[in-house]
């Protein structure tokens, strides 16, 4: 241990001159403290570790899909379109037969890269929105599929056609 501080002794710090020649048994001390069985939890042995803020919050899971850990297909479309649309072609039944992405849009004035944080989650219905869009993104979280290797990419290129099919 750094220091002169060697082993805590009810509520003070001995140190080795105030032990003289004989130093208590550490090993066997903490031994009857905490007892010979392993521990499950020992987050109360260690000292609280403090954290800096960051100036500017991280992006949090509902600021739009993530490339890096889902498998996301954009659809964006050449006639200006509104969220009640969208809604109407992805219907319950649509959802169920692309084995339930998560959808999300954007505005039309939002442009750039999946990253950035101008998503918003697409309601499952609506009854009336003339809100323009532009764009919506389907995302599979990848540790969410079921299949596997090629069985993966076989499902997933399956998503995409039957997406296009209904987006067309």
């Amino acid at each position: 241990m750094p220091g002169d501080t060697i082993h805590r002794f009810g509520d003070e710090y001995l140190t080795p001159s105030d032990w003289g020649l004989s130093a208590p048994d550490t090993i066997r001390r903490v031994a009857l403290a905490l007892g010979s069985e392993p521990l499950e939890d020992a987050r109360h042995l260690l000292a609280p570790i403090l954290q800096e803020i960051p100036a500017s919050p991280a992006p949090s899971a509902l600021s739009g899909p993530e490339s890096a850990t889902a498998f996301v297909l954009e659809v964006f479309g050449s006639r200006p379109a509104t969220l009640l649309s969208v809604v109407q072609i992805l219907t319950p039944e649509m959802r169920a037969d692309l084995d339930f992405p998560r959808s999300w849009g954007r505005a039309p004035q939002a442009a750039g890269p999946v990253s950035q944080a101008s998503w918003f989650p697409l309601p499952v219905s609506v009854l009336d929105s003339d809100l323009p869009m532009g764009g919506i993104a389907l995302a599979w979280e990848l540790s969410g599929l079921v299949s596997e290797g090629g069985e993966a990419i076989r499902d997933l290129e399956g998503y995409i056609r039957r997406a296009a099919g209904r987006f067309a």
